[in-house]
């Protein structure tokens, strides 16, 4: 990776629609509190990026397409992956590991496509939906899973 960050709290900030169609590719995030914090862009891309702090290790709220990546996602106090209020993301090829909670946490957000990640030893849930998330997840990514833990009534329904 090519630029590390050690940051307080949190160690990339975008924010605003000034900041829409930024890309944040090829740095070392480590941070005593959340990793990178999306917030009002749209079009942001998170690219080969390795994440490993003492908060979340992204948070995305009110963005629409936001791209995660070929990321490391790893040893993140909290969870790996937090949206919220989000439009059109796209979850692709992560390693999301060992993490304090859960490796990815949807909430009130429309079209999340989950694809092709590595998802394990997360402390609590591989994938949580909160609050009338719609998302599609490939079928392939649940053998992914030592036991597939996600979290939602409504998926649970579906797959189950």
């Amino acid at each position: 990776y090519g630029i590390k960050i050690q940051s307080s709290s949190p160690a990339i900030i975008v924010k605003g629609k000034s900041a829409s169609h930024t890309i944040i590719k090829w740095f070392n995030v480590q941070s005593n509190g959340n990793g990178i914090v999306v917030t009002d862009s749209d079009f942001v891309r998170i690219i080969n990026n390795e994440i490993s702090t003492k908060g979340n290790g992204i948070i995305a709220t009110g963005t629409t397409y936001l791209n995660i990546t070929k990321n490391d996602i790893n040893k993140n106090s909290k969870s790996g992956i937090v949206i919220g209020n989000v439009t059109s993301t796209y979850i692709f090829n992560n390693n999301i590991k060992s993490n304090g909670a859960n490796a990815i946490e949807v909430a009130k957000s429309n079209k999340v496509y989950i694809h092709g990640n590595t998802i394990n030893n997360n402390k609590k849930n591989g994938i949580v939906f909160k609050k009338l998330s719609t998302a599609l997840i490939m079928v392939q990514d649940l053998k992914m899973f030592i036991s597939p833990k996600i979290q939602s009534p409504k998926m649970k329904r579906m797959l189950f």
